[in-house]
């Protein structure tokens, strides 16, 4: 919830006022490649994380989106596969997170997943966009995802999908061509207007000049530092390993290609912009914290580097995964998902 008031602030000094999250999809494999957006593979969880989010974004008056409904766990693939579920499935693994959203949070806006569920793309799926209007109540308005998340024009704007994102390509002039044929009732246009206006009118959504002195606040660093150090988890500590010793002298040696790399994120829907110089990485948090104790970042290929490893009071070695590795997308627009749970060599 604090996150969720965090980012809704910088969204208001960005000059903005929608914020496209959380996102809820159901972590069914870790090798999925958008795995850092959700949270995690248990539904009560995400449940719980995503209203509290949900809840703090809009509490300060900025509009929040739910996505990607649904069913949607896979980058590879995400824009033709048909996720195939029974009822109870859907019902019990990958739709309570969105319920309780809606219903609890009182979520502003949800957005369709890319892919199919059950032979009907999510953006004009009338099984789960009844669902959300009938069974649970939702108030808001929907939007399609984005570039490639929306098909056909008629059953679309039938099964109740309210706003094509960011362009219209099958709604603009072919939805207006749609009514003019008497293909759709203009009552549907009325019923996705009155939506949209409900939603801008409870959150006053006019024009944000924005306002730099919100972003990047001290504040919001405090509570980035926060998040980060509660999230850690210390598998195994032997001999006492850590703490890292203050002792005079006490002498580290850092290795791994990413002990002084700038790795803060995806490239896609999760990318950050911080300011130049705020990003710290590993190694330089290390030597920030030694003092006038050696902090020295040794190479992996130095034919010596056993010999230079004896004489270090302790190692640390930074591994794991990039965008290069791992995110949203696949082929040229991202990474995609991952083939293997490996590290590098």
């Amino acid at each position: 919830r604090r996150v969720g008031a965090a980012i809704a602030r910088e969204t208001r000094g960005l000059g903005a006022n929608v914020l496209l999250a959380p996102t809820v999809n159901v972590l069914r494999h870790p090798r999925w490649g958008r795995a850092q957006e959700t949270y995690g593979a248990d539904p009560l969880h995400i449940a719980l994380f995503g209203a509290a989010f949900v809840e703090g974004v809009q509490a300060e008056g900025i509009v929040s989106t739910v996505k990607h409904y649904a069913l949607n766990s896979i980058e590879n693939g995400r824009l033709s596969i048909d996720v195939l579920a029974d009822a109870r499935t859907m019902r019990e693994i990958y739709l309570p997170p969105f319920e309780r959203i809606v219903k609890e949070a009182k979520v502003a806006t949800v957005m369709t997943a890319y892919n199919s569920v059950n032979g009907s793309f999510a953006s004009e799926n009338a099984e789960l966009l009844s669902i959300l209007y009938d069974d649970w109540g939702f108030a808001g308005f929907t939007m399609s995802d984005w570039m490639y998340g929306t098909h056909d024009t008629v059953k679309a704007v039938h099964a109740g999908l309210d706003l094509e994102m960011p362009n219209p390509k099958i709604y603009g002039p072919a939805l207006a061509a749609a009514v003019q044929a008497g293909e759709v009732d203009e009552a549907l246009l009325d019923r996705s207007v009155r939506r949209l206006l409900f939603t801008a009118f409870c959150y006053d959504v006019g024009s944000i000049e924005g306002d730099r002195s919100l972003v990047e606040t001290d504040e919001a660093r405090a509570l980035a530092l926060e998040v980060a150090q509660r999230s850690l988890v210390l598998l195994q500590n032997e001999g006492g390993a850590l703490p890292l010793s203050d002792e005079e002298g006490f002498s580290i040696a850092v290795l791994g290609r990413l002990a002084d790399a700038e790795n803060i994120g995806d490239t896609g829907s999760s990318h950050v912009n911080p300011s130049p110089g705020t990003v710290v990485t590993p190694y330089q948090g290390l030597v920030a914290r030694a003092g006038s104790n050696p902090v020295e970042l040794l190479e992996a290929s130095d034919p010596e580097l056993a010999e230079k490893l004896a004489s270090f009071d302790a190692v640390v070695l930074v591994v794991g995964y990039t965008a290069e590795d791992e995110g949203e997308g696949e082929g040229s627009f991202g990474a995609g998902d991952r083939a293997s749970l490996s590290l590098r060599d």
